[in-house]
């Protein structure tokens, strides 16, 4: 059953504002409007006042309104609920102008380029290559805003770079370990990341054996330290 609109709910055309700021003193009108429309009116059930009563405010909600550009309250409120379903409205591409990227693609894409099916050598803490970290430090910036911190960041070691450390501990990076157990030093793709990676450009992919990462031929950084 339909719960009333408090005077201070947000009123139900859509506009934002509080009830009783918006369409209560309308509504008052809209009552006092379909009461006139009722009078001396016969109905054999509540069905069929119903049925006049949703046809009244079905008419009203389709009445143009100034504050709402000419539009009326319907239109408005399939604006901001169902724009997609909106064509007369909105319009919405096929295929954006540009590629979105996501910076931090470009950190996935250094370690996985750098990654071969022997794994990555690991530093003695078991980090990833001071030049690694360097190397995609500098290209991760070509992607942030001018006045974003990193531009004022210096990086010596994974540490100082939180978002590249995020990507080798959380998303890709794991130690190699020997039959036996024994860590092997060199950092390798988690079993659940062992899938293709965008690649940046248009040169041919090739895909690592035992990592199952596409990288571009020719395009790896350092593998070493």
């Amino acid at each position: 059953m339909p719960t009333k609109t408090g005077r201070n709910d947000p009123c139900p055309c859509g506009s934002g504002k509080k009830y009783k700021y918006c369409c209560l003193s309308s509504a008052s009108v809209a009552n006092d409007e379909f009461q006139n429309l009722i009078a001396g009116q016969d109905f054999n059930s509540l069905e069929e006042l119903q049925a006049e009563a949703n046809n009244f405010m079905q008419q009203r909600n389709q009445q143009p309104h100034d504050d709402f550009q000419g539009l009326s309250s319907e239109q408005v409120h399939r604006m901001l609920h169902f724009p997609f379903d909106t064509p007369e409205f909105y319009n919405f591409p096929e295929k954006l102008r540009t590629e979105p990227e996501a910076p931090i693609l470009t950190l996935i894409q250094w370690i996985a380029n750098a990654t071969d099916e022997k794994g990555l050598k690991a530093t003695a803490k078991g980090n990833l290559p001071q030049k690694l970290c360097k190397e995609a430090f500098v290209d991760y910036r070509k992607y942030l805003p001018e006045n974003d911190f990193h531009h004022r960041m210096k990086i010596n070691r994974e540490d100082d770079f939180v978002d590249l450390h995020a990507c080798r501990s959380r998303i890709l990076m794991r130690p190699l370990e020997d039959r036996h157990g024994e860590v092997l030093g060199r950092l390798g793709i988690q079993q659940r990341c062992r899938v293709p990676l965008l690649v940046r450009d248009d040169r041919p992919a090739r895909r690592h054996p035992r990592t199952g990462v596409f990288a571009t031929d020719g395009s790896n950084p350092s593998t070493t330290t």
